[in-house]
């Protein structure tokens, strides 16, 4: 799943990506890919391509209001949500549905097994 916003600037068009990755190529010649589930947001721009998720910092720069960077694109409030608007409409789907509710059940494993060695540490007396 992919979504696609653009916008232009006095400096040219941005084109903004938000994707859905659900394969991950580790070996091109041999033909292995892995299995992920990750959103990767991509922007192109006349001066770069910039990878990452926003970073919001609320400032203004040469007059105008900023609301978040992606790299060193600026980003105004207007297009940040689009870009959210884009995030939570991929994370709707089954797929990252799944993969979060992975993530949460890992989290809660992890937390029965730090509780484990506690006692046991207490017990042992360390």
């Amino acid at each position: 799943m992919e979504r696609k916003i653009e916008w232009n600037t006095s400096r040219g068009p941005v084109a903004v990506t938000v994707a859905l990755v659900t394969e991950r190529i580790i070996d091109e010649h041999l033909g292995i890919t892995k299995p992920v589930c990750e959103i990767e947001i991509t922007a192109s721009t006349p001066a770069g391509v910039f990878r990452g998720r926003p970073v919001r910092k609320s400032q203004i720069i040469n007059g105008v209001q900023v609301s978040a960077t992606i790299g060193k694109l600026a980003i105004r409030p207007e297009h940040l949500a689009m870009i959210d608007t884009a995030i939570s409409e991929i994370e709707a789907t089954p797929e990252w549905q799944t993969h979060a509710a992975k993530q949460r059940q890992g989290a809660a494993d992890m937390a029965k097994i730090e509780a484990g060695r506690e006692t046991m540490r207490r017990v042992m007396g360390y």
